[in-house]
């Protein structure tokens, strides 16, 4: 799939450029009214059922300083034959898809706006290339061994469980009393939460827990997401949030272990990618 992969590489890098070009935006002129209350720009605050919104200004740093990397060295170790960073790639991916769809909605409308839709639309575009593009039988035959299916899988719909109930819970509470959240970014993060985040993460458990092929290959860049987006459930601390990343960085270990870094020699790029296990 040549042409194919090429396309995912160009959007991949179009993402990581406009993700660092919006990032730095908005930590330049965050706090000048870009982001309009102090408060949404700086966070994170607990809202409603819980919920940990997150600040704009944090989310930016975050995505330059971690986000756009682990985006582009995905890419770059996956064109050069690993097969661990071509399981992690659609996770980047399905992060920027997440993270940006949130801004689309929270933040208050800017001339950044259409690189938030921009993100999101490329986001979206290059993980169904990717997923589309895979042989998931040839991955699932790879990791089949090293990656108990039913237990990796029930974690993955036991999250997206809890995230659906303590969205609903907030979202179903607040409408019923007739007021508005009592934080400006909860109807935001909720919205996302339980139109992607959720049914994703649940869908991709489910074919796990089945053994179906395509569950193999989701499964890695479902908790690589997981562990970079962090937790929208506040447990009491922040330790919350990083019991949620640990938990889900735990079976991606298991990944690790079952696809290894094999990277190809010096070959062209088309012949490293055929010579990949997981041929694309």
């Amino acid at each position: 799939m040549k042409h194919e992969l090429r396309a995912a590489t160009l959007a991949s890098v179009a993402i990581g450029i406009v993700m660092a070009i919006v990032s730095i935006a908005g930590l330049t002129v965050g706090l000048r009214g870009l982001y309009g209350n102090p408060s949404t720009a700086l966070g994170p605050t607990t809202s409603t059922a819980g919920i940990l919104v997150p600040g704009f200004l944090g989310h930016d740093a975050f995505n330059l300083l971690v986000g756009v990397p682990v985006l582009i060295g995905a890419v770059w170790l996956a064109r050069r034959g690993s097969e661990l960073a071509l399981l992690l790639w659609p996770g980047a991916l399905l992060y920027t898809l997440y993270t940006y769809a949130i801004y689309m909605i929270g933040t208050p409308f800017s001339r950044l706006f259409p690189a938030y839709a921009l993100l999101v639309a490329l986001a979206a575009f290059t993980t169904i290339i990717l997923v589309a593009g895979i042989d998931h039988r040839r991955t699932r035959e790879r990791l089949e061994s090293a990656v108990p299916a039913r237990r990796v899988g029930g974690l993955l719909i036991g999250l997206a469980l809890l995230t659906i109930a303590q969205d609903a819970s907030g979202a179903i509470t607040t409408a019923v009393s007739g007021a508005a959240p009592d934080h400006p970014l909860a109807r935001a993060v909720w919205s996302v939460d339980l139109s992607i985040e959720a049914p994703v993460v649940l869908v991709g458990g489910v074919l796990l827990w089945l053994r179906r092929p395509i569950g193999y290959f989701a499964g890695a860049g479902l908790l690589l997401q997981g562990i970079v987006t962090g937790s929208t459930i506040e447990w009491g601390s922040v330790a919350g949030v990083l019991v949620f990343a640990v938990v889900c960085f735990a079976p991606l270990a298991l990944f690790v272990r079952g696809a290894g870094t094999h990277t190809a020699g010096p070959k062209s790029t088309e012949r490293r990618l055929a010579a990949s296990p997981l041929r694309v």
